[in-house]
């Protein structure tokens, strides 16, 4: 009775959430156990040890400098509490600390973020037992999907940035990672990485949080050693940090620290070379300090991918990200998961071949990258993976029609890829793939004259209902396909030029869709242009990605009723981030009925289900529909299997260089596996030796560059 008596306080005390309220009813139990009070045993005590965490993690930590002292002592008071009510139930300590740990896990994974006070229940597990406690929340626990995981290590990593409640905070966030690991989430932990480390990383410069956040901070560095993704995320901050911590009080009390991320930055610098200006400012500030003799040894911790075979790490071949090329990487995946976009273009392209049939678990594809990339994109830089498309699709026609054999009697010499083009047209195999046709007419209210023009797209551009800005508005991107083809009203600032009235008048303009194209391409226009700050500010609406849409396809003379023309969803390229001048892109892709999510060089099995559970900040941005029943006669424009290509279709010469390089995969693995224990003791390489930007990748990458290039993406 008086345990529940004490929990009815507790409820009661439930809107206060006063930490002097708390300490008041653990003092009122310990002076029960003193005076030798009838107190239940067993459950009762561990729900009421759970209510007591439950409660501490709704306590607000003051933000005067001056209360924070007092607070902090009166929180550790609280676990002295709860400590000495395990220490007094032995029998049942277990299931006491179990069930804390429950209750914070809960909190951490809830909609409603706890405050960091609760973190001091993390303090029940010395170090050595924290492994174990890991394991059981990632294996045992049934609330331990990525969502939920997801959630909880970026409240732990918050409270890491905040006041110290747990001395222990950041061993739990590593053996976090390291569980993760273990589990092979390669994925998540990348996804992780790219959310935590940049605020994680800013901490370093403030003493108070250098012990903590350090180790963090070095061990998602030194573990992401595939791609340059995430060093490459904080590499801009690295100098001003660098020379901060020079300042003889962060020597005098951590110079173990400072030498370890020292060295961790110079070895990362070889281990992803080609990037001299993005290093340069780095590089100068590492001049002030001294690595230590066998600095790259500072790597020699298991990685966060697999460096010997790709079964069991990447259900397909990904893409090593170059600086901040994920537009690039996220767009190629989804245009090879076209099929009709594989069959056609795939037998003038070795690298689509690698894509496709390559035992490499990446490729790195500096050629393409040269070959591809738009006027104005610099390198390093982020991008828009819509106007890159855009570009891909328009230079891929343009050199299409550069390659078309000329005229017999012209004295040409055709290569074996150009001879096997169709006679040269306007149709080409990117119009063919993607294309349609649209009418758009506009009619003048005052006159009704009509006039119509006729055009080509590759791709839509959907946009969001003006008079729907809030950012809680669902839609559906049927919604929005109907919304496109809806009539919009001309008027105000609006109006446009009647050529029979001879002045701007009120109107109507309808588009109509005229020619249905094999493949839909629909770019969900997420964003709106501040006039005030002259920036894109990007809109959060959730978007059901519906699986199949509709099309009506109108007559080019109109007078027939229109056919419905139906998709079904196979690709979707997602923008992560919360403004759409930054983030990071990943794509989404089925082959037949099994889902793929390309995250770079990661690429993993999923469902339909994990795209359409996203929420902001990760948003659809590009979607990719194939046409489900093609209209009658356009069977000659596609392949007669919905499927890609195997490697058994290919043309000769394809199949023997994708059987090749696997080969030369095959024994540079035996190779490096020979090499490299004695790799990480290699000399630092003087700058002026290491690879440019435009220099295929060092050696120790293997043979998964695409460097061949003529100026030619096919």
């Amino acid at each position: 009775m008086a345990v529940k008596h004490l929990e009815k306080q507790v409820h009661q005390e439930e809107k206060v959430y006063d930490i002097t309220s708390i300490i008041q009813i653990l003092e009122a139990f310990n002076s029960q156990v003193q005076e030798g009070a009838a107190l239940p045993s067993g459950n009762g005590i561990v729900h009421f040890c759970e209510h007591i965490v439950r409660e501490l993690g709704q306590v607000q930590t003051p933000r005067d400098s001056v209360l924070i002292k007092t607070f902090k002592e009166d929180v550790a008071k609280v676990f002295q509490y709860l400590t000495e009510i395990c220490e007094s139930n032995s029998d049942i300590q277990e299931d006491i600390v179990t069930g804390c740990l429950k209750v914070l896990y809960s909190l951490i994974i809830s909609p409603r973020e706890p405050y960091e006070a609760v973190s001091v229940v993390l303090q029940f597990f010395d170090n050595s037992h924290i492994p174990r406690a890991v394991n059981w929340l990632l294996n045992n626990y049934e609330h331990s999907s990525d969502v939920a995981l997801t959630r909880g290590f970026k409240v732990l990593c918050k409270w890491l940035q905040i006041i110290d409640f747990s001395t222990n905070l950041h061993i739990w966030i590593i053996e976090i990672l390291n569980g993760l690991r273990e589990k092979e989430k390669y994925d998540l932990l990348i996804d992780l990485s790219l959310e935590v480390i940049e605020p994680l990383f800013k901490r370093l410069v403030l003493p108070i949080y250098l012990p903590k956040v350090a180790p963090v901070v070095q061990r998602i560095l030194t573990s992401i050693r595939h791609t340059p993704v995430v060093f490459h995320k904080i590499i801009g901050g690295v100098p001003g940090v660098l020379n901060i911590l020079r300042q003889e009080k962060f020597l005098l009390w951590h110079q173990r620290i400072i030498q370890d991320l020292v060295d961790t930055f110079a070895a990362l610098i070889l281990t992803f070379p080609g990037y001299d200006s993005l290093y340069r400012d780095t590089e100068l500030a590492l001049a002030a300090f001294s690595t230590s003799p066998n600095f790259r040894m500072i790597l020699d911790v298991p990685a966060w991918h697999a460096e010997i075979t790709r079964n069991g790490i990447n259900a397909r071949v990904g893409l090593v990200n170059l600086g901040n090329t994920c537009y690039m990487n996220s767009v190629l995946q989804a245009l090879v998961m076209t099929k009709q976009f594989s069959r056609e273009i795939l037998l003038f392209s070795n690298f689509l071949a690698l894509l496709l049939h390559s035992s490499r678990p990446e490729l790195t594809p500096r050629a393409v990258l040269h070959a591809t990339r738009p006027p104005g994109f610099l390198p390093g830089y982020q991008q828009d993976s819509s106007e890159f498309l855009g570009h891909l699709l328009e230079t891929l026609h343009e050199q299409e029609g550069q390659m078309r054999p000329k005229p017999l009697d012209e004295d040409v010499t055709m290569s074996e890829a150009a001879a096997c083009l169709p006679p040269k047209s306007n149709n080409s195999l990117i119009q063919k793939t993607f294309g349609g046709k649209i009418a758009i007419t506009y009619e003048c209210i005052n006159c009704g004259e009509k006039s119509t023009n006729t055009d080509t797209f590759r791709d839509i551009s959907l946009s969001f209902p003006d008079e729907k800005t809030e950012m809680t508005q669902n839609y559906s991107v049927q919604d929005l396909l109907d919304y496109y083809c809806s009539s919009e009203k001309l008027d105000g600032a609006n109006q446009y030029f009647c050529e029979r009235c001879k002045r701007l008048c009120d109107g109507v303009r309808s588009i109509d869709i005229t020619q249905a194209p094999q493949n839909l391409i629909l770019t969900l226009k997420h964003f709106k242009y501040d006039q005030k700050y002259h920036v894109r500010a990007k809109l959060m609406h959730k978007v059901f990605h519906d699986e199949s849409v509709a099309l009506k396809v109108f007559t080019e003379d109109g007078y027939q009723q229109p056919a419905t023309v139906k998709y079904i969803l196979y690709a979707a390229v997602v923008h992560s981030g919360f403004s759409m001048d930054s983030g990071h892109y990943y794509t989404y892709a089925a082959d037949q009925s099994c889902w793929y999510k390309f995250n770079d060089s990661f690429v993993n099995k999923c469902s339909v289900e994990d795209l359409h559970n996203l929420a902001p900040p990760n948003t659809p941005y590009i979607l990719f529909y194939r046409m489900e029943n093609p209209p009658e006669g356009a069977a000659a424009c596609i392949a007669p299997e919905d499927t890609l290509p195997r490697l058994e279709e290919l043309p000769g010469h394809l199949k023997e260089f994708i059987i090749k390089d696997n080969v030369s995969y095959c024994d540079e693995v035996k190779l490096e596996a020979q090499k490299r224990k004695s790799s990480m003791n290699v000399p630092r390489v003087p700058k002026n030796q290491r690879d440019s930007d435009d220099e295929p990748p060092p050696n120790n990458c293997g043979g998964n560059a695409i460097s061949s290039y003529n100026g030619y993406i096919i």
